[in-house]
């Protein structure tokens, strides 16, 4: 009987409004392991602007000396100058011997050929004392300041006491063969002196 008479439920006013919508199953984001978020890449560096140079490289850039060649033009002296001050050197040796002459003339002392060669062996000394010291200090005999050239080594030191004996060797060997070395030096610019004691004659300035 209850059954019979329950009241039929009408439909209320707000069921027909959707309380929930379902999303379709196409539509539901699906998210697996393997999708990941790339980050955005990211810009390339702006270039640096390079300096320009003010001046050519080759224009600034100093062309290289030649220092053997600017050492061997600043080392070849004339022919005279050598000339020269060996002659200075060998007037003074000469008038030295000519000094002596005069003296055993004045005491009247009778001078044969031995005296004269015992002159001469007083003479060597003087001649060695005369170059071997100047050439040692200041790298000149008075023959060679006088033209203006000095002696030094390969280095440009000053030379050994051995330097300058060596020299002095070549300079009696020019005084003895009637000055044939100076053919040597006139043909190459290097005088005998400078090859027997390895040095070499350079401007004084």
């Amino acid at each position: 009987m209850s059954s019979r008479f329950r009241p039929r439920e009408e439909p209320g006013l707000f069921d027909d409004l959707p309380l929930q919508q379902e999303t379709p199953h196409s539509q539901t984001p699906v998210v697996t392991k393997e999708s990941k978020v790339h980050p955005a890449p990211k810009p390339p560096p702006a270039p640096t602007p390079e300096s320009l140079p003010l001046f050519d490289e080759e224009a600034t850039t100093a062309p290289p000396v030649d220092t053997a060649s600017h050492q061997a033009a600043r080392s070849i002296v004339p022919f005279e100058a050598h000339l020269t001050a060996g002659l200075v050197d060998l007037g003074v040796m000469l008038g030295v011997l000519l000094v002596i002459g005069i003296g055993l003339w004045w005491l009247d002392v009778d001078v044969d050929l031995v005296d004269w060669v015992l002159v001469l062996v007083f003479l060597m000394p003087f001649s060695f004392l005369y170059q071997i010291f100047p050439l040692a200090f200041w790298g000149c005999t008075p023959g060679m300041a006088k033209v203006g050239i000095v002696a030094r080594n390969k280095d440009g030191q000053t030379l050994s006491f051995s330097q300058a004996a060596l020299r002095w060797v070549a300079s009696i060997l020019t005084v003895a063969s009637v000055g044939l070395p100076l053919i040597l030096t006139a043909t190459t610019g290097r005088s005998l002196a400078d090859r027997l004691s390895g040095s070499q004659t350079l401007p004084a300035k």
